[in-house]
């Protein structure tokens, strides 16, 4: 791992942005996939020190102070087991499936993709009860995965080939605006949104980029580490 290598594959993140397409990786050794990991957990931490000091600097040099999260008092202490469980493993594994998993079409990626929007949706847009929500999420599973309409999902698989940009844009906008939830919404969260996204905005473009040049697994595994890191790092600034 060296600087030569990261600006290479910070520069192969930023082609990825601009196209949504990642050429086929050649080379799948062991020791590829371990330098490639090392080199993007660097970038990671290199984007969100750049996020905070933006947002700090940007309050400082303006004079304002940016809108609170809704959950601003929770607990995310290395003592408090269960929040850790939630930003370390559940959210990875859950944003990862609904944002990251349909980047590469086939008829699976689209259910679990399908299955995770309408969690977001029902249970965390509109707070609708779980005994209500799974089994809408439980009917719609099973509906998609029994639909034989063969011409439709080779039109989906087509579109998905001819516009990985559009596909990518959607996934990465559609996560980096969910954070928004975590504020109370109101035209000031709004007019900040771009301080207030830019962290997940940046993650969001390079967990994409891991789950195309490597797999699902890897950008879960990428994104749990990147939360564990800032938690690590809040408690210990």
């Amino acid at each position: 791992m060296d600087l030569i290598n990261i600006l290479k594959e910070i520069n192969k993140i930023y082609l990825f942005f601009l196209t949504g397409f990642v050429p086929p990786t050649i080379d799948t050794s062991l020791k590829r996939r371990i330098l490639f990991f090392l080199n993007i957990l660097l970038i990671l931490v290199i984007t969100n020190v750049f996020s905070i000091l933006l947002t700090f600097y940007s309050q400082e040099f303006f004079h304002f102070d940016l809108p609170e999260k809704i959950d601003r008092d929770r607990d995310y202490s290395l003592s408090s087991i269960h929040n850790l469980i939630i930003a370390v493993i559940v959210a990875p594994v859950f944003e990862e499936l609904t944002f990251r998993k349909g980047l590469r079409f086939s008829k699976n990626n689209l259910v679990i993709t399908i299955a995770g929007a309408l969690f977001f949706v029902l249970r965390i847009v509109f707070m609708i009860k779980m005994m209500i929500v799974i089994p809408i999420i439980i009917s719609a599973v099973i509906l998609l995965s029994t639909y034989k309409h063969r011409n439709l999902f080779l039109k989906l698989n087509a579109f998905w080939n001819s516009s990985p940009r559009v596909i990518f844009y959607v996934s990465l906008f559609l996560f980096t605006f969910l954070h928004l939830l975590n504020y109370d919404i109101s035209l000031r969260v709004l007019l900040f949104s771009p301080l207030l996204l830019i962290s997940q905005f940046l993650s969001g473009i390079i967990y994409s980029y891991v789950r195309l040049k490597d797999s699902i697994y890897a950008s879960i595994l990428i994104h749990s580490i990147d939360n564990l890191l800032l938690i690590l790092f809040l408690n210990f600034l």
